[in-house]
């Protein structure tokens, strides 16, 4: 039996944290306690979005692509494909682009998901 514990929810204009700890205990409860996951979930559900696009794009330094090239651009039409969003994931879509240096060289990505928050 999965026993929650605390569940928060925090929110400024520079950050938002939604924390929820669990805990099972094998020794009294038996293997496999821990159960009930989808009840945790639920708690992070805000039933705002059912699906979202998911699509990833990189283009590293020596110009070597993987993903699609049209996550960068606006989604039109059926070109980019679309998942239902996990239950905890549920409060919006995103658009993300990062840009970064490692040591083997710049690498650049685009991503879309769903979000918790």
């Amino acid at each position: 039996m999965l026993h929650i514990l605390t569940f928060k929810n925090y929110a400024s204009s520079i950050v938002q944290v939604k924390d929820c700890k669990v805990t099972c205990n094998p020794e009294m409860e038996g293997p496999g306690c821990n159960t009930g996951l989808q009840r945790v979930a639920q708690k992070f559900s805000t039933r705002s979005v059912r699906e979202c696009f998911q699509c990833e794009y990189v283009q590293a330094e020596d110009g070597q692509v993987s993903g699609n090239e049209k996550c960068g651009k606006e989604i039109t039409g059926n070109d980019i494909p679309s998942i239902q969003c996990p239950v905890y994931a549920d409060s919006a879509c995103f658009w993300a682009a990062s840009f970064h240096k490692d040591f083997t060289g710049s690498t650049g990505g685009l991503t879309n998901m769903g979000s918790t928050f």
